[in-house]
């Protein structure tokens, strides 16, 4: 009874009424217009609350939407997003940082107000407090619409339980970059080890290291517990899929798509003529560990200090160079490349 109680609790502070509901799939409606000749329409909720960001990730989600609307016409896209962005302007950013022609028709957008739950950088316990957030959050989405699909394409395992509890009729489609907690990062707390997620104070003691570890462990079997109600899982490459697979156990239902790469412009780039140039292109934040990348640079420069402009050097002009006035000398350059999704990442 208390189990039922429990449920039935969720089910109305997600969903609200059904009056509610059937108002937001009135409004839905009016803002759409799917190909239904063929088929009613079906409404499928891709949970991404940074949907505006220009990174690989909304690559993902932004080619399935639109591999969606080629394929499936009569279905709507419900982007769940807390960027605060309307519809046409999102979809004009879509073209510019994607080059990818969206259908409006197909899209709705329902702004979350809550996104800080899921983007502050909380003191301790971060891994945990987030993904209650991120289960907070996706209660506003559904209270917002509830679709016929749930997909999140960002990696919330710990919502899954929760869109099963609202509705066992609503399929869970789970495309994960990162797994929230890996072997790897339990390795890198246990060994003591410095990190992006292991700070040094805990490095430093043997007691906060056995508290992260016994942290780890247990958030580990509750991000497992939760992934095992996906229906589909999708992960971006074959080391995620070998860790969710180990975590989620359904290595039945999970397949390796990788990310889209427009390959059709890249050709277009010459072979000849080009400069010594490292490009890095990645979003800014800390997980990226953009220090290393220029550690191992400052590392290549020390064993070959021929490769290293002399101090003062300052590259030639362009004018300069088709006058002859100076020599085309290129050294190695190092160039960091990419956007930040807040003003932490910024600072």
């Amino acid at each position: 009874m208390v189990f039922v109680a429990v449920l039935l609790g969720v089910q109305v502070l997600t969903l609200g009424t059904q009056k509610h509901q059937d108002d937001n799939k009135e409004r839905v409606k009016a803002a759409t217009s799917p190909d239904t000749s063929a088929h009613e329409a079906y409404y499928v909720g891709f949970f991404h609350p940074f949907a505006n960001a220009g990174g690989g990730g909304e690559r993902v989600l932004w080619t399935m939407i639109k591999a969606i609307q080629d394929k499936y016409p009569f279905v709507v896209s419900v982007i769940y997003s807390g960027d605060k962005v309307k519809r046409e302007q999102l979809l004009q950013n879509v073209k510019a940082k994607f080059g990818l022609e969206i259908n409006a028709q197909t899209v709705y957008v329902v702004e979350l107000q809550r996104r800080w739950w899921v983007e502050h950088k909380f003191a301790r316990l971060t891994l945990l407090m987030q993904s209650i957030g991120s289960v907070w959050l996706a209660m506003e989405a559904i209270n917002g619409f509830c679709p016929d699909v749930f997909v999140d394409t960002v990696g919330y395992a710990l919502t899954y339980p929760l869109v099963q509890a609202v509705s066992s009729r609503i399929p869970v489609v789970s495309y994960t970059h990162y797994p929230t907690i890996s072997s790897d990062m339990r390795t890198l707390v246990a060994s003591r080890e410095a990190g992006v997620n292991n700070d040094a104070t805990v490095a430093g003691s043997a007691m906060l290291t056995t508290l992260k570890s016994a942290y780890y462990a247990a958030f580990a079997r509750i991000y497992a517990f939760s992934g095992s109600f996906a229906s589909t899982i999708m992960t971006n490459s074959s080391w995620t899929h070998g860790h969710i697979v180990k975590l989620f156990g359904k290595p039945n239902m999970t397949r390796v798509v990788y990310p889209p790469c427009d390959t059709a412009r890249l050709v277009e780039f010459p072979l000849q003529s080009r400069n010594p140039v490292i490009m890095s292109l990645a979003q800014f934040r800390p997980e990226k560990n953009h220090s290393l990348q220029i550690e191992a640079f400052a590392q290549l420069l020390r064993d070959h200090p021929d490769f290293a402009a002399p101090v003062g050097w300052k590259k030639p002009s362009s004018e300069d160079l088709l006058e002859g006035k100076a020599a085309a000398v290129e050294y190695p350059a190092l160039v960091m490349l990419g956007g930040a999704r807040n003003i932490e990442d910024e600072a």
